[in-house]
């Protein structure tokens, strides 16, 4: 469940075990887990005033890199399909909250969160 993009919380929303237990269990194993306060770049760790804000919609820090997170990135792609396509920026945040899929905070799409995520994705191409 954590290898397709969930968060410890919501593996622990669906199996009922403790974010603490699921945490320890992924590290037993191996796994490396994202990191949730120590960021590295260049095998230095950054202070804390330092850190990259939020990671961008879709992505993720794990071991000082952003990765993919699979759930949020199916989204991105839809974004900018309709967004190619000639949908305008309103009318795709109004698709995403009609079929009821929410902002990694849980929050309705409104066209500036849309056109950040267009805006990111355009600019990575060129």
């Amino acid at each position: 469940m954590y290898e397709k993009g969930l968060s410890l919380r919501e593996i622990e929303a669906h199996t009922g075990y403790p974010k603490t237990s699921i945490r320890e269990a992924l590290t037993a194993s191996g796994m490396a887990l994202k990191a949730s306060t120590k960021i590295l770049v260049s095998g230095k760790t950054l202070p804390s005033s330092r850190r990259p804000p939020v990671c961008p919609y879709g992505y993720d820090w794990l071991e000082g890199r952003l990765v993919v997170v699979p759930a949020e990135y199916r989204v991105v792609t839809r974004i900018l399909t309709l967004w190619k396509s000639g949908k305008s920026l309103h009318s795709i945040s109004a698709q995403l909250n009609a079929q009821r899929i929410h902002t990694r905070a849980g929050n309705r799409w409104f066209h500036s969160s849309v056109s950040q995520v267009v805006k990111r994705h355009t600019n990575m191409k060129n």
